[in-house]
Formats: C-alpha cells, structure tokens, sequence
C-alpha cells in the first residue's frame, strides 16, 4: 500500500510540474487529457533529472532527495490546480455521432478488456524480480542501488549497461530510497498507462474516440507490453515520450506551430534520455516535421529541444568513458576498459537475434539449442523485413533470448492483421499516413540492426494508431470486418489474460506472506540463497566478484562482474597466476568470488548438462567446479584457468554452507608459502 501511496505522490508532483513547463512554454494541447498526460511525462522526466543531479552532487540519501522534492512542489503549486481541473474534465463524456448497439457493446468491451488487463499488470507490480527480469536484477535495479550505497552516481568499472541513457533508472534510484522494488515497478506501470490513455481518451486531434480505445487495445493487449509494464524495465517508458512527442509533432500547426515542435522536441529528448535506440524516431520526426512543410523555425526548435534535453546522460558517459554512446561504435569513439575485440564480441551478441541467411519456418524456435548465426546477404535481408512481422508472430522465440522461451515476449498479431486494412479502404488521413511511413521506415532499421522484440514496444503505439484507422474505414466499408476485429481483438486479450493473470494471482500470494517472497525468490533465481548468504555472513565492506553471472542486486555488498567480456577493468593478461589474481582482487577489497555453474560457459554438451543436473540434484559442485576450470585446460576466458589455479594453489577456497543451487561462493586469502603446484 505504502508503494501505491508512493506512486500516487510522484504522479502528482510530476503532473503539476509538468503542468507549469507546458503553461511556460505556451504549448499547452487543447484537450484536458492530453494536457494532462503530457504534463504527467513531462513531470516523470524531470524527477529523473533531479534525481540524477542529486546523484552526481554527491548527495544521493533520503533526505535531500526529499528537501528537493518539496522545493519542485513548491515551484510546482500553480500547475496542481490546473492538472487537477483537467483531470476531472478528461473523462467527460464528449459528443461523438450516434453509435448502434453493437458498436456500443464493442466499445463497452472493449474499455472493459482494458480495464481488466490494467488491472492485472497494476498487480503484477507486487512481484519481486524474478528469473525473466535478468537486466532488472543486473543493472536497471542493481546500478542504482550501488549508487545509493555509495551516496552517489559514479563509474561502474565492469557494469557497462550503467553508462547507457538512465533516466527512467534514475526514477528507480527514487523508487529504492523512498521504498523499494515495488514502487519501482509501479512507476514503469505508470508510463504503460501514460501509453493507454494517450490512445484511448477521446478528443485527440489525431484520433477519435472510437478509434482511440483500437489503438489502446492493440498496444496493451500484446503479451510483452502487459509483462514489461510490471518490471523494472525501460521499453515502455520509451514507449510512451515516443507516442506523446509524435502526437505533439503531428499537432504541430497554425500560429503556435514552433511552440508545439518544441514540446515534441523536449519530450523526445526524455526518450532519448531513456534509451539510445529513441535516435531512430527521433531523426524520423524531423522528417515529418520537415516533410509537413511546418516552417523552418519549427524543425530547429525540434532538433535542438531533443538534443539539449536528451544530452545529460550522454554528456555523462562521454565524461566517464570517453564514449558519449559507450560501448558501442568503439571504432568511431573508443571506449574506457574496451577494447576492438569486446566490441565485435558485443555487436555479434545482438546481431545473432531474429532472422539470418536461412530461411525461417514455424518450428524453427522448438529446438532445445539455437542454430548458429548464419550472416544474411543483402537479398536476405531485403526478404528479412518483408517476412518479419509474420516472422515475430510465427516464431517469436527467435527474436529473444532463446533459452528463456515464454509467452511473455509475444507482441500478438494485431499488428500485423489490421494495419494493411488502411491502404485497402479508401484514402488515409494524413496522420496515418505519416505514421504508416514512421513506422515502416523504423521497421527497416530495425530490421537491419538488432532484432530484438523488445526494441519494437515503443514502435508499437504508432503501429496501433495506423491499425486503428485501418479497421475504422474497413468497418465503413464492410460491415463484417467489424465483427471479425473483434474476434480478433478478443482472441488476443485472452492470450494477454493467460500469460498476465497468473502473475497477478502470484503476486497477490507473495505481496501477503514475507515467506512466500523468500520461496519464491529462492525458485525464481538461482544465486539468491548464495547472495543472502553473503549478505549475512560477510564483513561489512568485503566486495564479491561475480562469474557467469550478472545479477547482483540481492547483494548488499560492493560487487563486479568477473567475466572479462565485460570489460578490461580487471587486468587478467598481468597475472601470471591464480594468486596472483586473488592478490589484486584482496587489495581492492573484494575478498569472495560467486560461480554460477548454471551458465558456466564451460558448458558444451549434453553429458556436461547431464552431469550439472546430477551435481545440482546431489549438492556436490566442487568436483565439476574443479574439473572445468583446471588450470590444465587453458581454454576459453583467461580468468577461468587462473580461477582453477587459485583453487589449487589455496588462493580461492570454496566457502562451506553458502554454495546453492549451481551457485559456488569461494573465499579468497593469500596463500601459505609453497603452496600449490
């Protein structure tokens, strides 16, 4: 309750701040529910500034954070009022031409599969980060909670991710002081209603009010938007600037046409601010900008509202790193604890996801192992984009990470069924047809670049708004295709039910029964036993390296990531040994090591799988700990054999009781002289 409390706070706060930006800047929309959302995005950006600013001041605790929120209420008083106003004028009923009974029957079903799945996804949000929220527990949580252990933002030597765009972590740096993970994921839920409502309340100039609630449904009914709405994610927050500034652009018109590209260009720059890949619509709103004939002044306004608000955060890492967009374009900006290796490394990991050379056929994602990566031509790639959209619906494993298969990562099939309906049925209004070419133009990138389902969730508003018009003129023209929408629409919400409602009816278990968090942690992520233990039983201080494992989170302890295609940090071409390595890593203060047997890169076929299973099963890990980083096989990562050595040479010793579940904690000590072989 204290979360929710939380988030109603923030989301007022954020309201009428962003309620006095917009009155200030005299770009305020003409509609009360558009006022009021882009006010409260507005608002959410820039409690991710103020926290970010407290950050790097140095001043990251309870109680500055909290002096800096009453002094933005306070310039924020005028803005309360007017959000206020605009919230109970924005659920007015509005006059709209005469609608059948059916149509009202499908409108009423249609608010009330929106109402119900919003509900589920707001519940959801009780449920601590588990097993599929691998970047939660590695760094969109885990990175601010280092920095509130610290009292400040600083560099994360091994933790790379922590120099992207961090702005919606810079709300979940918030969310932990002020209460915890819960309030973080509220928070990411706020942004996936911020999505609905932008969509479906009536009176956009873009959309109607029929039209709105079939572009609602097409983005919230997709599995991954309902699962990551409950996370500590980033895609729908990105989703929804994205949505709000191409909105604001399209509206963009008559005497105050600079004033509104310069709203769109102020909330394009937080989705920047959110995530890198926010360049591609970014630089595709200034075509529609530019292709609108709006005048010259306006498209600069755009452009230069974008780049100063998105620029903190790449300011930033280009201060720490070198690399305003570390680590990526090594070869163009180099990059601090990077070198050409890691970056080939790097981009080959995300260029290995979705469509290559062979062709793709539904069953390609029910192998038990990926096929290799096979580098596509440039005819494949050509048939790549145009077989996609059926490919994310025909086998949509392979556009995640194929050995975590789950419901969850499905964008549905709405999106692929209804938008062709538009060049179909008459002529497209203009927005639609901006938003078609925004959308196809993303695609392609897309397309050619990472294919990752992830990466088209703030792609899919716009989809949704070009899928909704489509079926509108199709319904005008045909009848019948109304209904059979419907039964489309329908078959989707309840494939979004089946994968969200038992998240719902777990969270409500575990929100109820400290217990049932504590098992549920414990089935849900394999190292959480052996981090609670070291939480519990090491000195204050003593940091923890982390192999074949990024999940730090749960750790209360200073930690980083050994493995070394994270980063060079750790200087494993100097050490000649096992001890020699222990010594480097005691004089800095990391006194333990974590081995996660359960994705040893070691692995490499199915009797080593058999043999974990068997050493899982019996809880005797040390023998296969010891087998597969001998320092006899010199294989693979260096720190491996040098791991294996320390073991033999008495440099790392396993640590009795805190091991579990495929997760090995070692000690490092010095060793006694002659030691070792």
């Amino acid at each position: 309750m204290t979360a929710l409390i939380g988030l109603l706070v923030l989301l007022m706060l954020a309201c009428g701040a962003g309620r006095v930006v917009i009155d200030a800047l005299g770009a305020a929309p003409a509609r009360p529910g558009r006022r009021l959302v882009v006010s409260a995005a507005l608002g959410l950006g820039m409690l991710s500034y103020l926290v970010l600013a407290i950050g790097l001041l140095g001043m990251l605790r309870p109680a500055p954070v909290l002096v800096a929120l009453g002094a933005l209420a306070v310039a924020s008083a005028s803005g309360f009022g007017a959000s206020w106003r605009d919230l109970r004028a924005a659920f007015r009923r509005e006059d709209a031409p005469a609608a059948d009974r059916r149509e009202r029957a499908l409108r009423m079903a249609a608010i009330t599969a929106l109402a119900g799945l919003s509900a589920a996804a707001l519940i959801a949000c009780w449920l601590p980060p588990g097993a599929h929220e691998w970047d939660s527990l590695s760094y969109h949580l885990a990175a601010p909670k280092l920095y509130i252990a610290a009292g400040r933002i600083h560099f994360l030597p091994t933790m790379h991710q922590s120099n992207f765009p961090f702005a919606t972590q810079m709300l979940y740096t918030l969310a932990l002081l002020l209460d915890g993970t819960m309030l973080a994921n509220l928070l990411h839920f706020a942004f996936y209603g911020l999505c609905v409502l932008g969509l479906a309340l009536p009176g956009l100039s873009v959309l109607g009010p029929r039209r709105g609630l079939v572009a609602a449904l097409v983005f919230a009914s997709a599995p991954i938007v309902l699962w990551e709405s409950g996370i500590a994610y980033i895609d729908v927050a990105e989703a929804a600037f994205v949505l709000l500034a191409a909105l604001s652009a399209l509206e963009a018109a008559g005497e105050r046409v600079v004033r509104q590209a310069a709203l769109a260009g102020i909330l394009m720059g937080f989705a920047l601010a959110v995530k890198t890949l926010a360049l591609v619509p970014a630089a595709l709103l200034a075509l529609v900008l530019a292709g609108r004939r709006v005048r010259a002044s306006a498209v600069a306004a755009y452009l230069l509202c974008a780049a100063v608000v998105g620029s903190p955060f790449y300011l930033k890492t280009l201060a720490y790193t070198g690399n305003p967009v570390y680590p990526f374009y090594y070869g163009l900006f180099g990059g601090r604890n990077w070198n050409a290796e890691l970056a080939e490394a790097y981009e080959g990991e995300h260029r290995a996801f979705g469509l290559d050379a062979r062709l793709a056929v539904p069953g390609d994602d029910l192998g038990a192992v990926k096929k290799p990566y096979e580098r596509p031509s440039a005819t494949d790639r050509l048939r790549n984009l145009l077989l996609a959209p059926f490919a994310l619906v025909s086998v949509p494993r392979l556009f995640h990470n194929y050995n975590d298969a789950s419901p969850l990562t499905h964008l549905g099939f709405l999106f692929v069924a209804l938008p062709p309906l538009l060049p179909l049925f008459g002529r497209a209004s203009p927005a639609a047809r901006w938003l078609a070419l925004v959308a196809l133009l993303w695609l392609t990138f897309w397309s050619l670049t990472m294919q990752y389902t992830r990466y088209l969730i703030p792609w899919l508003p716009l989809v949704a708004i070009v899928a909704a018009e489509g079926l509108a003129r199709a319904a005008a023209a045909r009848r019948w295709l109304l209904g059979a929408a419907a039964a489309a629409a329908a078959l989707q919400v309840g494939i979004a039910a089946i994968v969200i409602v038992p998240r719902s009816a777990e969270a409500l278990t575990v929100a109820l029964s400290p217990p049932a968090r504590t098992a549920y942690l414990t089935r849900q992520v394999n190292v959480y036993e052996a981090e609670e233990w070291i939480d519990a039983h090491a000195p204050e201080g003593a940091g923890v390296v982390l192999y074949e494992e990024t999940r730090g989170f749960f750790l209360d302890r200073p930690y980083l990531w050994g493995n070394s295609l994270h980063s060079l940090y750790i200087p494993y071409g100097r050490f000649a040994s096992g001890a020699d390595m222990a010594a480097w890593f005691l004089a800095r203060g990391y006194h333990y090591a974590l081995v996660n047997l359960q994705f040893a890169g070691v692995i490499a076929s199915d009797e080593d799988r058999v043999r974990l299973r068997n050493a899982l099963a019996t809880g005797d890990l040390l023998p296969l700990l010891l087998e597969w980083y001998s320092p006899d096989r010199r294989t693979g990562e260096r720190w491996r054999w040098l791991l294996g050595d320390a073991l033999r040479s008495g440099a790392a010793t396993p640590v009795p009781g805190a091991s579990s579940r495929g997760a090995v904690v070692l000690e490092f000590r010095t060793p006694a002289a002659g030691a070792g072989s």
